[in-house]
This record gives structure tokens, C-alpha cells and sequence, in this order.
């Protein structure tokens, strides 16, 4: 999914990276905002993840979204054309607000 939707955004003329971040925010259908914006560092907070809420219904209480964190790296990378690494930090299933 990420490689597909960063191979189209170039292809229609989307080259700026945050302009980028927003847009793909917005497909994957997670409240996103980007929290920090650096050349070197990124970071996008995402409200309500689905992968975080499903977690919490089964009272699992570690970092969760694989699904979204992959997504995210695959699209960075493909969109800027590097390797790039995504950590998660908070969880709404480990108890953080977000």
C-alpha cells in the first residue's frame, strides 16, 4: 500500500514530503497530524489507530500498530527514495493519550 501511494503522489506532482505526510494521513483513514517536522526526524501522531483500539478490546497493553508503523516506513521510504526508520513511541493500549 505505502509503495503504491508514494509511487502515485510523485507521478501526479506531489513532491514536498509533509505536503506528502498529510495526504497519506488522510487515506489511511487514521487522525493524524504531524506532531515535528525536521529534515532528519518526522513525527506523526496518530489518533485513534484502529490496531491500538483493537488492542485495548482485548486487553493488550504493549505497542501495537505493526499494520500502520510499516505502512508509514514503506511510504517515507519510497516517497524520498532511502531507507527509513519508524519507531513507535506511545499506544492508547499501554494507557498514553495517544
Amino acid at each position: 500500500m505505502g509503495s503504491e501511494l508514494a509511487e502515485t503522489y510523485k507521478e501526479i506532482g506531489i513532491t514536498d514530503l509533509e505536503d506528502a505526510i498529510k495526504i497519506f494521513l488522510l487515506y489511511i483513514l487514521a487522525l493524524g497530524e504531524i506532531a515535528h517536522y525536521r529534515e532528519n526526524r518526522v513525527i506523526i501522531r496518530l489518533h485513534r489507530s484502529w490496531e491500538c483500539e483493537a488492542a485495548m478490546k482485548h486487553n493488550v497493553k504493549e505497542l501495537t500498530p505493526y499494520f500502520e508503523k510499516g505502512a508509514v516506513a514503506v511510504f517515507l521510504e519510497k516517497f524520498i527514495g532511502r531507507k527509513m526508520s519508524v519507531h513507535e513511541i506511545k499506544c492508547l493500549a499501554k494507557g498514553d493519550p495517544y
